[in-house]
């Protein structure tokens, strides 16, 4: 059961605390980087935990607040409104929310990574992403062979975020070839550990700075394996659907928000009626899919079409917004100091990253060739609870 009222306050508990806490600081964020001075980020983030904005979807039996998954939505929806939602400390686990493949640490790794990731006293990265092979799993070619009482890594990542600053790294490696993904294997890296070198910085046209990563020979004991051999494709996909409801649906809504906010506030006379009314039927319904994959993933069911069709409604209708808005702002949208150009540059990697929005497309269109039927995909109650509010 969704409930209204917590899904209003937590939004409007967030929004408020961008637009005194965040707004401010824009102007100080490089036009090419998503790094604020640290002395900056981290009086953001003490501000955060002080206020109750902190750790928000732990389970409280590790010290978190237990929020569900819309409430989480609505609290990432705010989060959108500013342009400092990607900056580095809040971005990979942030907010004080791992990545939710950790919470397949046993209670040593808890103490090692997780519990730190939750106080923001660590960075990480999810290093899946290789030259030859992006989200297929299957042609892995990094390999993990058995050493005595660990492993050998060889191979090598790329393209990976925050990949040169983070303290240590997911990586996924190929233990047992021959049986394609199930023979796939999570390991965590601490840096600095012999074998593992930190390659180029790969500039982007947004502000992330994404890391090449190189493994020769590098040895990681047992006491770094994050789950069982083989598990890393089945853990890896069910925090790939969770990201695709989480992450990016909500940060897009609150980008659009902002965005439609701002061009009728500087360009009232510029924004055609009909265009309007077409984006907020659009905005409806991307909550709307939002939401209820969101609701599905709390109920254990498998959200998996859901969260497709999220990300395809949500970064689709932020992409054709911000195209829009530079239109209409001409030159001054144009500049590199607009809102809009920025939020353009860093959403627009959005299509590529946790599944690719063709990949989404497809997941979908072969969900209806098997025979599935959209209304079959609708939560219990679902126009009933979701459809009043969202």
């Amino acid at each position: 059961m969704i409930d209204r009222t917590e899904v209003e306050f937590w939004r409007e508990k967030m929004q408020n605390f961008v637009e005194k806490e965040m707004w401010p600081y824009e102007p100080l964020l490089p036009r090419f980087e998503n790094t604020l001075p640290v002395k900056v980020t981290n009086n953001i983030i003490g501000k955060m935990k002080e206020q109750g904005l902190w750790s928000l979807t732990v389970p409280k039996k590790l010290g978190g607040q237990g929020l569900s998954t819309p409430l989480y939505c609505a609290v990432r929806e705010a989060l959108g409104r500013t342009v400092l939602w990607g900056i580095t400390g809040l971005h990979l686990g942030g907010s004080g929310d791992p990545l939710m493949i950790l919470y397949h640490c046993n209670d040593e790794q808890k103490e090692r990574y997780l519990f730190p990731l939750m106080r923001g006293d660590l960075l990480v990265s999810f290093a899946q992403t290789e030259p030859g092979a992006g989200a297929d799993q299957a042609g892995m070619k990094t390999r993990a062979v058995r050493k005595g009482s660990g492993w050998v890594l060889n191979g090598h990542k790329t393209l990976i975020t925050q990949g040169t600053v983070s303290d240590f790294v997911i990586v996924f490696a190929s233990t047992d070839p021959e049986k394609g993904r199930k023979g796939v294997t999570c390991f965590l890296v601490d840096k600095g550990t012999p074998g593992f070198i930190i390659g180029d910085t790969i500039e982007t046209m947004g502000g992330d700075r994404l890391g090449d990563l190189h493994f020769k020979d590098c040895y990681v004991p047992d006491s770094q394996l994050l789950g069982m051999p083989g598990d890393g494709f089945r853990m890896a996909q069910n925090w790939f659907i969770g990201n695709r409801i989480t992450l990016q649906p909500p940060i897009c809504l609150g980008i659009v928000d902002r965005t439609i906010e701002e061009l009728l506030r500087v360009f009232p006379n510029e924004v055609d009626d009909r265009w309007l009314g077409q984006i907020q039927a659009e905005y409806q319904r991307a909550r709307l899919l939002m939401y209820d994959a969101a609701y599905k993933f709390d109920q254990l069911e498998d959200p998996q079409y859901e969260a497709s069709l999220s990300k395809v409604a949500t970064v689709g209708l932020a992409m054709k917004v911000l195209r829009r808005a530079l239109e209409i702002s001409g030159s001054h949208g144009y500049a590199v100091d607009s809102m809009f150009q920025r939020y353009y540059r860093d959403v627009r990697r959005l299509p590529i990253t946790e599944g690719s929005m063709e990949t989404q497309k497809m997941v979908t269109s072969r969900a209806l060739i098997r025979g599935f039927s959209p209304v079959d995909s609708l939560s219990p109650n679902y126009l009933g609870e979701v459809g009043e509010y969202v």
